[in-house]
């Protein structure tokens, strides 16, 4: 069995989802979950 590590994000995914919670007042997981949606269906 492998051991998962923590996630790595990018620095500007952390700003990104930041601006959500401090200018829009999302909580963190809504920003992140958000920003991951947004992410998968940009590609």
């Amino acid at each position: 069995m492998s051991k998962q590590g923590r996630k790595h994000f990018t620095p500007e995914f952390r700003l990104e989802v930041a601006l959500l919670v401090v200018d829009k007042n999302y909580s963190v997981r809504e920003a992140s979950e958000l920003m991951n949606d947004w992410k998968i269906n940009s590609r």
